[in-house]
């Protein structure tokens, strides 16, 4: 009878030893928090202390709360982006620059494809970008301006009056009709 109250005895032991491990936990980074330290680390030590009062609360009411999971996952940044995989491009273009641009692009992307990171994603991403304005601007070139046909003598108003008239007429876009006398 007496081994039967033994062994009754030790789960019920077990369990207050048990809250109060937490208890001391939580004990220990309250007193690490007085003592100060990085905010880095005194923000982890708040979340110790309140993870381990929370325990101790649950263990209290009898109910152990269920353990914490962790997974290790590689590196924080990438755990939720999912890869970005692309094609490589195509070009229709034959300038020498833009064929470059092509080449660099196709490298990078074929480089992400391999193995995808947050560096390799940026380069693609920059390579690529560069080769579309390329791109784009060789499809669709800058308007020039049309060249300078008259002089500034030939253009200026009466009393040297500089206007928007006096700057289509020196772009030759206009005849300089105060000049008529």
């Amino acid at each position: 009878m007496a081994c039967l109250l033994g062994f009754a005895w030790l789960p019920l032991t077990a369990s207050a030893d048990r809250c109060d491990n937490h208890w001391k936990w939580a004990e220990r980074y309250a007193r690490q928090l007085q003592e100060g330290g990085t905010s880095s680390q005194v923000r982890r030590w708040k979340e110790e202390r309140r993870k381990y009062l929370e325990r101790h609360r649950e263990c209290r009411k009898g109910r152990e709360s269920a353990p914490e999971v962790r997974t290790a996952s590689g590196r924080g940044e990438d755990r939720h982006n999912k890869p970005d995989y692309q094609k490589p491009r195509t070009s229709k273009s034959r300038d020498a620059k833009t064929q470059r641009l092509l080449k660099t692009c196709n490298y990078w992307v074929a480089e992400y494809n391999r193995q995808p990171t947050d560096t390799r994603r940026s380069y693609r991403d920059t390579a690529c970008r560069a080769l579309h304005e390329a791109e784009r601007r060789t499809q669709r070139p800058t308007a020039s301006l049309a060249p300078h046909r008259r002089s500034l003598e030939e253009c200026i108003k009466p009393g040297n009056q500089l206007d928007n008239e006096v700057q289509a007429c020196l772009e030759g876009r206009q005849e300089p009709y105060w000049r008529e006398e």
